[in-house]
């Protein structure tokens, strides 16, 4: 009966947590946090979503009212004007928040949609790096294709953002989707310029895949690096790029391992890129306890954060009349 009456705690507790909210005061919320200086981090945001129990339906259907209505602001308010720049970083959050309703089909659409209406705007970047995140491999592929090779190749500032977030999609992507994604940061490497945009791609490849880093392919292009005139205040990566010559060169001499085909990948030559340091030691698993124990741990901790939950919100409530 003890037993019993801990687990029913528990039950109860969890299922308080979630109390559910209106589309109204969901949009207030996010209108905003979205504004903060400090900006609004993703964990917080999942947090909100987990105590309001917003699902992907109610989320996009928030999210997109927020973007219109800031889009009609932005239209008629004061170009460069302080209330201005806030609009434009409430759609910015909307771009970027976006990808975690991608449970809802039409995300993706509107995602890219506004990749091709922002043309010439900076939140067009921020459209590509959401949409890269949700787009499965061919259509990660396509838009990779198009803004780092393609006739749409941005410049060295905006191809260096895309690299970065092809690194930030690469955790969440499937083995087919990180195989485009690889192949096609492999080809804007080979064609890419100034060194130090070249730089930028060419370390994400070295975390990418295991047998990139000492690869001819990699030694191909760090020489044509090379053969090309480096801009001031770059001579350590000028330093930098010879001596990864001379180890790649020193390697292949006197290696007689196989030569990796990084075109044709397999699923174990990938790594995680933010996957913790293997050399550092993990700690040992505690000792089991009995089952009894375990419960009552877990209805004592969901216990505090339902109050911490409750006094982290209770003003919001307030001041939006809830």
């Amino acid at each position: 009966m003890k037993r019993m009456g801990i687990a029913l705690l528990l039950v109860f507790v969890f299922t308080s947590i979630s109390i559910g909210i209106e589309d109204s005061k969901l949009k207030a919320f996010l209108s905003e946090d979205f504004c903060r200086i400090e900006g609004f981090p993703l964990e917080e945001f999942v947090g909100l979503r987990k105590y309001y129990s917003v699902g992907d339906e109610q989320l996009y259907r928030v999210l997109t009212e927020i973007w219109r209505e800031n889009v009609v602001a932005i239209q008629t308010g004061t170009p460069d004007s302080q209330e201005d720049g806030l609009i434009r970083q409430r759609l910015g959050h909307v771009l970027f928040f976006l990808p975690e309703c991608k449970g809802v089909p039409s995300v993706k659409g509107f995602l890219f949609d506004r990749i091709e209406s922002l043309r010439g705007d900076s939140l067009r970047e921020t459209a590509i790096r959401s949409y890269l995140r949700i787009a499965d491999a061919d259509e990660a592929r396509e838009v990779l294709l198009r803004f780092l090779t393609g006739k749409e190749r941005m410049s060295e500032f905006g191809r260096s953002g895309i690299y970065a977030y092809a690194e930030d999609a690469w955790n969440e992507a499937s083995f087919e989707k990180r195989k485009a994604i690889f192949t096609i940061l492999c080809d804007a490497a080979a064609v890419e310029s100034p060194q130090w945009s070249f730089n930028v791609c060419d370390e994400i490849l070295c975390k990418m895949h295991a047998g990139y880093r000492d690869s001819a392919l990699r030694e191909a292009m760090i020489r044509r690096q090379l053969a090309l005139p480096f801009q001031p205040h770059y001579e350590w990566l000028q330093a930098k790029l010879e001596g990864e010559a001379r180890r790649i060169g020193k390697l292949k001499r006197e290696s007689t391992r196989e030569i990796v085909d990084l075109y044709n990948p397999r699923m174990e030559d990938f790594t995680d890129i933010r996957s913790p340091d293997p050399t550092v030691p993990t700690a040992k698993p505690a000792p089991k306890r009995r089952l009894s124990a375990w419960i009552a741990v877990a209805a004592a901790v969901a216990a505090v954060a339902a109050a911490v939950g409750g006094l982290l919100w209770h003003g919001k409530k307030r001041s939006l009349g809830g």
